[in-house]
């Protein structure tokens, strides 16, 4: 008893010899503290930090189908996927996607539509890298790694998708896709 009322007096001496030091010494106290908390970035012992790229990521995904009576018959496609903001530029990094076709028709390309620095309309495309039958449809996908740029311009500009058949497909297929990147 006599060794833990000892202990308490202690604790609230130094308590009381800390309050006392930072009323009278403020940036004396702040100055021993902050040497005790700093960080050091050396090559042994980084600081851990976030790159801008990965505080300005995004990723983007969407889905359509095909259909229609005329050429639409032939195309899936979203007309803003993305839409990169004004004065800004996105890098994209990486796409895949995943169309849904008609037994004995194939998937001709993916497409991004985008507008590249300088304001040039540019069309990003990308071949299915492969084809696999599933009753009466047959599924084709792409992935891609990239690094293609679409600027947003004086008031931002979208970034489009289209898929693209060799013949006219049923209302039930259709396309998936994700895109990933980020502002510059």
């Amino acid at each position: 008893m006599q060794f833990a009322k000892r202990l308490l007096m202690g604790l609230n001496a130094a308590l009381l010899l800390a309050v006392f030091l930072n009323v009278v010494a403020p940036k004396a106290v702040h100055a021993v503290v902050a040497t005790l908390v700093q960080v050091a970035n050396t090559s042994a012992n980084p600081v851990p930090t976030l790159e801008e790229e990965a505080q300005s990521g995004f990723m983007v995904s969407g889905t359509c189908t095909f259909g229609g009576t005329d050429i639409s018959a032939q195309l899936c496609g979203v007309d803003s996927i993305y839409a990169v903001p004004a004065g800004r530029t996105a890098v994209l990094e990486s796409f895949s996607g995943l169309c849904s076709t008609d037994s004995g028709t194939a998937l001709i390309e993916f497409d991004l539509a985008l507008t590249a620095p300088g304001g040039t309309s540019v069309m990003q495309r990308i071949p299915p890298v492969s084809a696999t039958p599933y009753n009466s449809t047959i599924t084709q996908e792409a992935a891609l790694n990239l690094k293609s740029y679409a600027y947003g311009g004086v008031s931002g500009s979208p970034i489009s998708f289209t898929g693209f058949a060799n013949a006219d497909q049923d209302a039930r297929a259709g396309c998936g896709f994700t895109m990933t990147g980020h502002l510059e």
